[in-house]
Parts: structure tokens; C-alpha cells; sequence
């Protein structure tokens, strides 16, 4: 997608304009995404880690995610890289604070925390 094209302003991030909504996903259980998904609302009402696996980056199409844990139960969101894809060289992201929020940014090759 080029950049400023079928887009629109949300906070300081641009989010597609998508009328389906496809382009954002509601995570309650462990779950791969779909490269054209882009914002993950993950709510873990659990004890247990659930997990979400990432596209692989040199097929993610926006090449940005955002992520945020909506909720304050003690269960964490577990993001891991697909395949042999790193998380700021790491195989795994953790996200375990209520609200704690990250934009994960592809470079084609792995990902990193912006």
C-alpha cells in the first residue's frame, strides 16, 4: 500500500481506510496474524500466557503492527517472530501490563519495537 493512500490519521499513527475493519483484530486466545492486519486488540482474562505469531516480515503488508494489551488480568500476550524472524533479535515480545502498547516495525527480514 502506498503511504498516504486509502489512509486516515489515528492518533499519531495512519491506519487504512477499511470500511470491514479486516485491517484490526480482537486477540482473546493464541492466534497467527494475517499480513494485512495491523492492529491487535489483545485482552487475556487468563493466568496463562496466550500467544500471537507474527506474519512472516518479508511478507507483512503494511509493514507495521500495533499491539496493545486491553485489559489488567496477570496473564501476559506472548509475541513471537515467525519462523526464523527476531523481535529486536530476540525469538519472543512479552506484553504483561495493563495497557502496555508497542508498534512492531518489519524490515523485510526481522522485526524491532519501535
Amino acid at each position: 500500500m502506498q503511504r498516504g493512500v486509502n489512509e486516515s490519521l489515528h492518533g499519531n499513527h495512519r491506519l487504512p481506510n477499511n470500511t470491514s475493519n479486516d485491517f484490526k483484530v480482537n486477540i482473546s486466545s493464541s492466534t497467527t496474524l494475517l499480513p494485512y492486519q495491523r492492529v491487535a486488540f489483545c485482552r487475556n482474562n487468563l493466568q496463562s500466557s496466550i500467544a500471537v505469531i507474527l506474519p512472516l516480515a518479508n511478507q507483512a503488508q503494511p509493514k507495521e503492527y500495533y499491539f496493545i494489551k486491553a485489559d489488567s488480568a496477570s496473564g501476559s500476550i506472548i509475541i513471537y517472530g515467525n519462523s526464523s524472524d527476531t523481535i529486536n533479535g530476540q525469538s519472543t515480545y512479552e506484553l504483561n501490563g495493563p495497557n502496555q502498547s508497542i508498534t512492531l516495525i518489519s524490515d523485510g527480514q526481522n522485526w524491532f519495537v519501535f
